[in-house]
């Protein structure tokens, strides 16, 4: 615990002196999680290294503007895994947008909800969308696993069918509308506000 505790104070120094303008430090930071990053999602997603290299380019242009613009104070996580976090949902967003899938405010946030990364991704969480991954939960595991092919895994319906036993395309595409319907109910019950 006092090696964490040590570990985010550090990295706190870090993160100020990139928002007192400290470019070196800012480039350091920027080349030290770059490789570790397009190493992780090569390994997890589909995707080339230039597109990796961009969305890691992206992940970490909102870490350094949200520094800059106050928008995190401090932050309760390392550094790689708030670029991870982010890159991860960009990830997602880049292939819901490829697939041309119909978004809901529940699709938009139901990648939010794995523990892939590590857990400090957890400290990176609003509570909205704890709350989504706890409705997430409380789907049966035939939901769950045909959920987690498509948005997690990007499958597309015809190797969701071959690998859940179904008879055909639209049966996924019908059981995963079922899917997200229950799931947005869940997500509705447990939000105190709106899903946004």
């Amino acid at each position: 615990m006092k090696e964490e505790v040590g570990t985010i104070q550090k990295e706190q120094a870090l993160l100020s002196k990139i928002r007192q303008g400290e470019r070196k430090v800012l480039h350091q930071q920027y080349q030290l999680h770059r490789t570790a990053f397009i190493d992780w999602a090569e390994r997890r997603y589909r995707c080339c290294t230039e597109d990796l290299m961009d969305i890691y380019q992206e992940a970490f242009i909102v870490l350094y503007q949200n520094l800059v613009e106050g928008k995190i104070d401090q932050m309760k996580c390392s550094i790689r895994t708030y670029i991870f976090s982010v890159a991860k949902n960009l990830l997602f967003k880049q292939f819901r947008s490829n697939s041309k899938v119909e978004s809901t405010d529940t699709e938009e946030m139901y990648y939010l909800a794995d523990d892939d990364l590590n857990v400090e991704e957890e400290w990176v969480a609003t509570e909205q969308q704890l709350n989504l991954k706890q409705a997430i939960s409380q789907l049966g595991q035939v939901c769950q696993d045909l959920l987690t092919l498509f948005y997690y895994h990007g499958l597309d319906q015809e190797s969701i069918m071959q690998r859940m036993k179904y008879k055909n395309r639209q049966t996924v595409k019908s059981q995963k509308v079922r899917c997200m319907r229950q799931l947005e109910k869940l997500a509705k019950s447990s939000f105190v506000g709106e899903l946004r």
